[in-house]
C-alpha cells in the first residue's frame, strides 16, 4: 500500500471514530507488510485533558475489516502490539480516572432502544515491551501501579463498550520496579465496577499463587484502595515468599515462605479471611479471622479470630515478624518449646479478649481472659480464669522448686516474668508440685508477686493437713518464709520437708519468719505451741518452743526456749542433716 493511501486510510479511521464519540485519536499510518499483515503504526490517544492516555508504536494484525473498521466494529484475528504504554490517571480534583472517562464516551448520549455497541476483538493479543502507569494525582504519593517490561499473550480478546474480557495464557511485568512476576494466566473480566481474574496462576521468582479474583470497586476506582476497592478472592493453593510481601509490609522475616489458602472478602480495612490453613516453617494457622483498620494510620486497629487453631513455638514466631513479635513476646515462652493455641481471640489496639485451650511442653492451660497493654507483655494487665492441667509452673518462672500444677484458678493481675508478676489469684488446685512432694486438695486465696506468695491456703493432703496464712517467697536464692499455721497433722518425710527421720509426724500451731533453702542454712525464728511431734524413738508434747537460728559468718547457733520441754542452745560448725 502506497504512503499517502495508508496515511488517508489513517485519517478516515480516526475521524470516524473522533468525529462519533468525541475522542482525541491519531495514527500516523495504515499499511501491509510483507508478510500480508496490516500494520498500523503511531497510534496515540489523548485523554481529555490533552495528556496521552495510550501510545502504540506498531499495532500489526493478520486480519482487519475496512468496512467495520471505519464504524464500531473492530474485528482482527491475531493482533500484535509493540511498545505500547498506556497511562491511566485521576487528576488533580477529579474522582474518576481517564480511562473511565474515556470509555464512556463510547456509550450513547441519549439511550437507544437498539443501541450499536463499540467492539473490538481480536482472536488472540500480544503485548510487547508495554508500559501500564495508574496514579491519582489526589494522593500524596501519587504512583499507584507500575507495570513495566509487560509481556501478554491471550487466546480470545474483546472490548464492548467500556468492558474488556481476555483469555490471559501467559503475562508477565515488573511490577513498582520492585517485584518481576514471571508468569501470570487468568481468565480476566474489566468492567467499570470490578475486575476479575478466574483460574489465576501467578508466579514470582519465589512466590506461585493459584485463585480466583475479584476486586470491586464504585466510580471512585482506585483512589481510596484500602477502604473501597472490596476483594473477594477463593486462594486454591498459595506459596508466597516473604520477600514479595515484604514490598507491601515490611515487617515479615527475610527467605520465607508462607504456604496457604483460604477465602478473602472485603475491602483491606475490613477484610476478612476465611477457612484459613496457612503453614510457615512448623509454623501452621487455622481458623476464620477478621482484620479491621490495618492500614488506617492513627485508628486502632482490630483482629478477630474465630476457631482458630495456632501451632508454633516461640522461635518461629520470632522468625516470621522479628520488630514485631520478637518485641512482643515475653522470652519465658521458650519454654513451651512446640505449642498449639486453640480457640476465640480478638484483639483491639493493646488489649485482647480470648477463650482459649494452649497445649505445650509444659502442659494444658484453658483460660478465658481480657489483657491489655500487650505490647508490653512483661507490664500487661489481664483479668480472667485458668484451668490448668499437669502445667509446669516452675519451668515458666524459673523457679526450680516448682513442679506441675493441676489447678482451677480465677485471677486479676500484672505481669508474666518473674521480676514483674502482680497478680490475685483464687480458686482450688488439684495438685500442686514443691520441693519434689506433690500437694493434693488446695483451696488458695492471694498474691503471687515476684513470685511471692501472699494470702491463705488450705491443704487437705494425705500427709499435710493445714490452715494457712502468711507469705512465702521462693524468688531469691534464700527463701522467705513468714506466716501463721494451723497444722492438723503433717508427715515432714513424706513431703520432703525433714528427711534424717524416716517417721516424722506434726501436729499443731506453727508462727514462723525465717530465710534459707533448707534446714542447714535456714536462718530466723519459729514459734511452735499446742503440738506434737512423732519419730522412731517417742512422741512429744509440748505447749510452747521458740526456736532461734542465727549465723555469725560460718558458725551458727540453734536456741531453743521452751519451758515445758527444754531450754538451751547449739553453737559451732555443724549440719544438721547429719
Amino acid at each position: 500500500m502506497f504512503p499517502k493511501v495508508q496515511t488517508l486510510v489513517a485519517k478516515q479511521v480516526t475521524n470516524s471514530v473522533n468525529n462519533t464519540y468525541g475522542t482525541d485519536i491519531n495514527i500516523e499510518k495504515i499499511g501491509i507488510n510483507s508478510k500480508g499483515e496490516v500494520v498500523v503504526d503511531g497510534v496515540y490517544i489523548a485523554d481529555h485533558h490533552k495528556d496521552t492516555l495510550i501510545y502504540v508504536h506498531s499495532v500489526r494484525t493478520t486480519i482487519l475489516s475496512f468496512r467495520n473498521l471505519l464504524k464500531t466494529n473492530l474485528n482482527f484475528g491475531d493482533l500484535t502490539l509493540t511498545d505500547a504504554k498506556l497511562y491511566v490517571k485521576t487528576h488533580k480534583g477529579e474522582e474518576k480516572d481517564n480511562l473511565s472517562i474515556f470509555s464512556k464516551k463510547f456509550a450513547p448520549k441519549v439511550p437507544l432502544e437498539d443501541p450499536e455497541p463499540f467492539i473490538l476483538e481480536a482472536s488472540t493479543l500480544q503485548l510487547e515491551n508495554t508500559l501500564i502507569k495508574i496514579t491519582d494525582e489526589n494522593l500524596e504519593n501519587p504512583d499507584v501501579l507500575i507495570m513495566d517490561a509487560v509481556n501478554l499473550s491471550t487466546g480470545h480478546f474483546e472490548i464492548l463498550d467500556i468492558n474488556v474480557f481476555a483469555d490471559i495464557k501467559h503475562l508477565q511485568f515488573l511490577y513498582n520496579n520492585e517485584i518481576k512476576v514471571e508468569g501470570l494466566s487468568a481468565d480476566f473480566k474489566y468492567t467499570e465496577d470490578l475486575i476479575q481474574l478466574n483460574q489465576l496462576d501467578l508466579k514470582t521468582s519465589e512466590s506461585n499463587v493459584e485463585a480466583d479474583v475479584i476486586l470491586y470497586f464504585d466510580e471512585s476506582g482506585f483512589s481510596d484502595f484500602t477502604n473501597n476497592v472490596v476483594f473477594e478472592a477463593d486462594f486454591k493453593n498459595a506459596s508466597v515468599a516473604t520477600n514479595d510481601l515484604n514490598y507491601f509490609y515490611d515487617e515479615f522475616g527475610k527467605n520465607q515462605r508462607i504456604d496457604f489458602s483460604g477465602k478473602l472478602d472485603g475491602p483491606l480495612n475490613n477484610l476478612s479471611l476465611t477457612s484459613l490453613n496457612l503453614q510457615n516453617q512448623t509454623t501452621n494457622i487455622q481458623g476464620d479471622f477478621v482484620f479491621k483498620d490495618l492500614l488506617k494510620d492513627g485508628s486502632v486497629y482490630e483482629i478477630e479470630a474465630n476457631n482458630h487453631k495456632i501451632n508454633s513455638n516461640y522461635f518461629d514466631l520470632r522468625r516470621f515478624m522479628p520488630n514485631i513479635l520478637g518485641n512482643l513476646l515475653p522470652k519465658e515462652l521458650q519454654q513451651l518449646r512446640d505449642f498449639s493455641f486453640n480457640g476465640t481471640t480478638k484483639i483491639t489496639g493493646t488489649n485482647l479478649d480470648t477463650d482459649l485451650e494452649v497445649n505445650s511442653a509444659l502442659g494444658l492451660v484453658k483460660t478465658k481472659l481480657k489483657m491489655g497493654s500487650i505490647d508490653n507483655v512483661n507490664q500487661a494487665s489481664y483479668k480472667g480464669n485458668v484451668d490448668l492441667r499437669k502445667f509446669n509452673l516452675g519451668k515458666l518462672l524459673g523457679v526450680n522448686s516448682l513442679g506441675t500444677t493441676t489447678a482451677k484458678l480465677q485471677f486479676d493481675g500484672k505481669g508474666f516474668s518473674q521480676e514483674t508478676i502482680n497478680t490475685a489469684l483464687s480458686g482450688k488446685i488439684k495438685n500442686f508440685v514443691f520441693n519434689d512432694y506433690n500437694y493434693t486438695n488446695i483451696d488458695v486465696k492471694g498474691t503471687l508477686e515476684n513470685p511471692i506468695f501472699n494470702g491463705e491456703l488450705s491443704i487437705k493432703d494425705p500427709n499435710l493437713k493445714l490452715d494457712f496464712d502468711g507469705l512465702i517467697d521462693v524468688s531469691e536464692d534464700r527463701n522467705i518464709y513468714d506466716f501463721d499455721l494451723q497444722i492438723e497433722y503433717a508427715d515432714l518425710y513424706n513431703t520432703n520437708i525433714f528427711k534424717r527421720d524416716s517417721i516424722s509426724i506434726f501436729t499443731g500451731k506453727i508462727g514462723m519468719d525465717m530465710q534459707g533453702t533448707n534446714v542447714d542454712d535456714v536462718k530466723g525464728v519459729i514459734r511452735i505451741s499446742e503440738s506434737t511431734y512423732q519419730n522412731l524413738i517417742d512422741d512429744y508434747y509440748f505447749d510452747d518452743i521458740l526456736i532461734l537460728s542465727t549465723f555469725d559468718e560460718d558458725e551458727r547457733t540453734i536456741q531453743i526456749i521452751s519451758p515445758d520441754v527444754v531450754s538451751g542452745k547449739l553453737t559451732g560448725n555443724y549440719l544438721l542433716k547429719d
